[in-house]
């Protein structure tokens, strides 16, 4: 979920939505390399700014241009679809905090949420992007460097704890792990319900931990 401050909640709904937008490319747009993503929202106007490319409004102008920024430098698409508001119960969970409901509805949704870093809010939000001004393009380029690392690094800890979890319930050394090791955990990962595209950041985590520990890669 997403926590509006005081000075972004009277901010136009249309900007809102697609900062969401703009914000989860720059979260998982490295993920997102070589795909093609399908946004659902229920602001027509949003999914007609992400698909077209251009808006009136200046500052959705501006965010818009950090989705092609974003896009170019990470080389993945995005369009837009319009889904009436009432069949949107996940995201509608999600926005109300009701962490019980959205699990039902996406039962394969990651156990831990990303983390949003405070200056990425700060830069495309309460500073209102500028492509015009080299101050707001440095800053915006540094924060894309640091926090988002950052989170991703948050990441790896959270998945490289399950795996040590996993290994030591079971009784077998983590590392370095073999062909039937990992075959066991993606097994379990994929019956805890999680999704394919999760997966591949539990592994991701398990490459970077034998990497760091010199044992050679296997994934």
């Amino acid at each position: 979920m997403l926590p509006w401050s005081v000075f972004i909640k009277d901010m136009h709904i249309t900007v809102k939505e697609l900062a969401s937008i703009v914000i989860a490319a720059a979260i998982w747009g490295q993920e997102w390399r070589g795909k093609h993503v399908l946004a659902y929202c229920d602001n027509t106007a949003a999914v007609a700014i992400v698909n077209s490319g251009s808006a009136k409004n200046g500052q959705a102008m501006q965010l818009r241009r950090c989705l092609a920024y974003l896009m170019a430098m990470n080389q993945f698409s995005v369009r837009a679809t319009h889904i009436q508001g009432a069949l949107n119960v996940a995201a509608d969970a999600l926005s109300r905090n009701d962490l019980s409901h959205f699990r039902m509805c996406c039962p394969q949704a990651q156990q831990q949420g990303s983390p949003i870093p405070v200056s990425l809010l700060d830069t495309l939000l309460l500073r209102e992007p500028d492509w015009t001004r080299k101050d707001w393009v440095e800053s915006w380029t540094s924060t894309l460097d640091r926090p988002l690392a950052d989170s991703m690094r948050r990441s790896y800890l959270s998945a490289k704890k399950r795996y040590l979890n996993f290994c030591t319930l079971h009784k077998v050394t983590p590392i370095p792990t073999n062909e039937q090791l990992l075959c066991h955990y993606v097994a379990i990962l994929a019956k805890s319900g999680l999704a394919a595209s999760s997966i591949k950041c539990y592994l991701a985590a398990m490459r970077n931990l034998q990497i760091t520990e010199g044992k050679g890669i296997l994934i």
